[in-house]
C-alpha cells in the first residue's frame, strides 16, 4: 500500500467520536425545557431569587428597633436601682433571687442574708417601687447602719403598710453611726402616713429605744399593730409603753411578750396603761413577772374594757389574782380569748375561773394549763 493512499484514507472512527459544537447547545436547551416542563407538571416553587432575598433583608433592617437604654429611675419596680447599687457596693450574694420578687405586692425576704449592704441596696428599690404593700425582712442581720437608708425610703413610701423586721440587730449600738433604732422607728411612725403593722420582735431594743418609739406612736393615727416582744425593755421602757396605751386611741394589737419588765414594770403597763385604754383588742404580756397585784388589775380590765384577747401565760398570778380575774369574767361583754397557762393559780384559782365561766357569754377559748416544772420569771 503506498503512502498516498494512507494519507487520503478518512479517519472514520475518530469522526464518529468527535462531538459537534452545535449539538451541545441544543442538548442544554432540551434539558432546561424538560426541567421547566417537570416543574410545571409537579408545581414546584423555585423559591425567591437572590434579588428578592436581598430586598427582604433590607426591609427587615429598615424596621429594626435597637434596644433602648433604661435608667434605674425609669424602672417602677426598683429592680434596676437595686442591681446598680449592688454592683457599686460589690455585693456578691445571689441578686437574681431577690430581684425577681420586687414586682410582687408581698415581698418576703426572710433569711436572705441581706446585711447592712443589702439593706442599703434594697432601700433604693423601695424608694422607687410603688407596688409593695407587705415587706418582711426577718433575720437579715440588719443593724442601725443598714436600717437608716431603708427607713428613710419607707418614710416616703405610699404603698408599704406592713413591715416585719424581726430577728435583726436594730438595738445593737455601733461606733460607725450615731443613729439608734428608737430614733429610726420614731421617724418611720411619724413620717409614714399609711403603715398599719410594725413588727420589731427580737431586736435587742432597750428602754431608750422604746422611749423614742413611744414619742412617735403617741401621735400616730394609722398604726394598728405593734410587736415589741422578745426585746430587752425594762422599767423605764414599761413607763413609755404605758404612755402609748394611755394616749394612743388607734392601736388595736400590742405584743410585749418576753421582755425585762418584771413585776414592777408589768404592773405599770397594766395599771397606768391598759386600764385606761378602751381600743386595744389583742394584748400579750406573757413571760413578764405579773403577780397577784397585776392579776387584780387584769380583773378590772377584763370586766370594764372592750378587750377581746389577753395572753398572760408564764407569769406569777396566784389564787388572789385568779379570783379578781374570775370576777371580771362575770361582767365581761367582749373578752373571747384568755390564756393563763403556767401561772401558780392552784386549785382554788382554777375553780374560781371555771365557775365564773357559767356567767360569761363571750369566752370562746380559755387555757389554764399548768406544767409541774413551770418556770416563773
Amino acid at each position: 500500500m503506498d503512502s498516498s493512499q494512507i494519507g487520503d484514507a478518512p479517519p472514520s472512527d475518530q469522526a464518529e467520536m468527535t462531538p459537534v459544537r452545535g449539538d451541545t447547545g441544543s442538548q442544554d436547551d432540551e434539558l432546561e425545557d424538560a426541567l421547566e416542563d417537570t416543574m410545571e407538571e409537579e408545581h414546584i416553587d423555585p423559591g425567591p431569587t437572590e434579588a428578592e432575598i436581598l430586598e427582604a433583608k433590607l426591609k427587615e433592617l429598615e424596621g429594626y428597633q435597637f434596644p433602648r437604654h433604661v435608667e434605674p429611675e425609669e424602672d417602677g419596680t426598683g429592680k434596676l436601682a437595686y442591681i446598680s447599687v449592688c454592683k457599686k457596693l460589690g455585693i456578691l450574694f445571689p441578686i437574681d433571687s431577690i430581684v425577681e420578687r420586687l414586682d410582687k405586692e408581698a415581698v418576703i425576704l426572710d433569711h436572705a442574708g441581706l446585711g447592712d449592704k443589702g439593706s442599703h441596696a434594697l432601700a433604693e428599690a423601695i424608694r422607687i417601687n410603688s407596688n409593695i404593700t407587705d415587706l418582711s425582712l426577718v433575720d437579715n442581720w440588719i443593724s442601725p447602719k443598714g436600717a437608716e437608708p431603708l427607713i428613710a425610703s419607707l418614710c416616703n413610701s405610699k404603698s408599704v403598710r406592713r413591715l416585719d423586721m424581726s430577728d435583726n440587730r436594730l438595738g445593737v449600738q455601733g461606733s460607725v453611726v450615731d443613729v439608734t433604732a428608737g430614733v429610726l422607728v420614731k421617724s418611720l411612725v411619724t413620717k409614714n402616713s399609711i403603715i398599719t403593722e410594725l413588727v420589731l420582735r427580737n431586736n435587742r431594743l432597750s428602754d431608750k429605744d422604746v422611749e423614742h418609739i413611744a414619742d412617735g406612736v403617741n401621735d400616730n393615727v394609722t398604726l394598728q399593730s405593734l410587736d415589741l416582744s422578745y426585746n430587752e425593755i425594762q422599767y423605764r421602757g414599761a413607763q413609755a409603753v404605758a404612755r402609748i396605751l394611755s394616749h394612743n386611741s388607734e392601736l388595736r394589737e400590742l405584743n410585749l411578750e418576753w421582755n425585762h419588765f418584771r413585776t414592777a414594770g408589768s404592773f405599770v403597763i397594766l395599771n397606768e396603761g391598759l386600764l385606761f385604754n378602751n381600743t386595744i383588742k389583742r394584748f400579750n404580756l406573757a413571760w413578764n413577772g405579773i403577780d397577784d397585784d397585776g392579776g387584780v388589775v387584769l380583773g378590772k380590765i377584763i370586766g370594764e374594757n372592750a378587750i377581746e384577747e389577753i395572753i398572760v401565760s408564764h407569769n406569777k398570778i396566784g389564787p388572789r389574782g385568779a379570783d379578781a380575774i374570775a370576777k371580771g369574767l362575770k361582767s365581761s361583754t367582749a373578752l373571747s380569748v384568755l390564756v393563763l397557762d403556767d401561772n401558780p393559780l392552784r386549785d382554788d384559782g382554777c375553780i374560781s375561773i371555771i365557775r365564773a365561766l357559767r356567767e360569761n357569754g363571750t369566752i370562746t377559748r380559755i387555757s389554764i394549763n399548768v406544767r409541774p416544772t413551770s418556770f416563773f420569771r
